[in-house]
């Protein structure tokens, strides 16, 4: 019997596996993570590089390559404490992993906008890696009034920038039917298992649970949530959901976090860590929690970054 080593679990996925055993399969592998489906439960085994998820399961796979270890298909048990693969002769003791709680750390609005304004600096410092993503780009520039550059690439673009604009017109304007519509029209935009339009909610609405009105934003992000199956990727709808229980990832956990600390390397640290989380599911996040931090805070915080922002839009 082949025993993996677990360094890590969150705790909604170790509530799952102290309970009756759930059977499953694995549902896709990547160099770097196996998602196992149950049911409607995503489980997420990672290699702990890109750090815990809020449905994660960390484990050291001794440099052995995931897809030699798992191919989809490949039958699952989880439950009493641990995780077997009959059919591969593998088992997983969960019982002295560290369990990690995903809880989303609270914004705090006396600080978030001097932390905002670093981080909006922090992308100008690293304005070139915007190059990589023309949808961010033309999005920053369309929504701070500056000539847009023309739209390039694959339709969606259009479509992610008017969306994200109506949901920021929809929630200034406390018309939250109209935020609701229009944030249901990102769901699934863009490529990949979490696409850009999801993830830009998911920044976004971060922000909004913690310096908007909590009950409405709750009940937002639930409607989200419960309309991702429907549009987008099983792994984007699953961090959404989690994001109904404001359960976000480590990464973005340390973001959030250093937005509140005075200490500058803190937030460069975590800022870097973001930008290599995914193809752009880092900046698509950053992005997303700039403009809701923006929108929910209020004008001051746009009109003190806009000199900053349009370097940026002009480097």
């Amino acid at each position: 019997m082949i025993e993996l080593q677990v360094v890590s679990i969150a705790a909604p996925v170790s509530r799952l596996a102290r309970g009756t055993t759930m059977t499953g399969s694995v549902h896709s592998v990547f160099t770097r993570s196996v998602n196992l489906l149950a049911g409607n439960a995503l489980i997420t085994l990672t290699d702990g590089s890109s750090g815990n998820q809020p449905n994660g399961i960390c484990c050291r796979f001794e440099g052995m390559p995931l897809p030699m270890l798992f191919q989809q298909g490949d039958l699952f048990h989880l439950g009493h404490e641990a995780l077997l693969f009959p059919d591969k002769n593998m088992v997983a003791c969960l019982t002295q992993a560290t369990v990690w709680e995903p809880d989303c750390p609270m914004l705090n609005r006396l600080t978030v906008e001097t932390g905002a304004r670093r981080l909006v600096r922090w992308l100008e410092d690293h304005s070139d890696f915007l190059t990589s993503y023309p949808h961010l780009r033309w999005l920053w520039d369309r929504l701070y009034s500056f000539s847009p550059l023309p739209i390039q690439g694959d339709p969606w673009i259009f479509h992610f920038a008017d969306s994200i604009e109506n949901m920021i017109h929809a929630v200034e304007n406390a018309a939250w039917a109209d935020a609701l519509t229009s944030a249901k029209n990102l769901l699934g935009l863009g490529i990949g298992l979490t696409p850009s339009g999801d993830d830009f909610l998911l920044g976004f609405f971060t922000a909004g649970q913690t310096l908007g009105p909590w009950d409405v934003m709750d009940h937002l992000v639930s409607q989200i949530a419960d309309s991702a199956p429907q549009r987008s990727p099983l792994v984007s709808a699953t961090f959404l959901h989690a994001l109904s229980q404001r359960q976000i990832s480590e990464r973005f956990g340390s973001l959030l976090a250093a937005l509140n600390c005075p200490d500058p390397e803190l937030l460069d640290t975590a800022a870097i860590s973001m930008l290599h989380y995914g193809s752009s599911s880092g900046m698509d996040i950053m992005f997303g929690l700039l403009f809701g931090i923006q929108t929910f805070i209020g004008s001051n915080f746009h009109q003190q970054s806009k000199e900053i922002l349009w370097k940026l839009a002009q480097s």
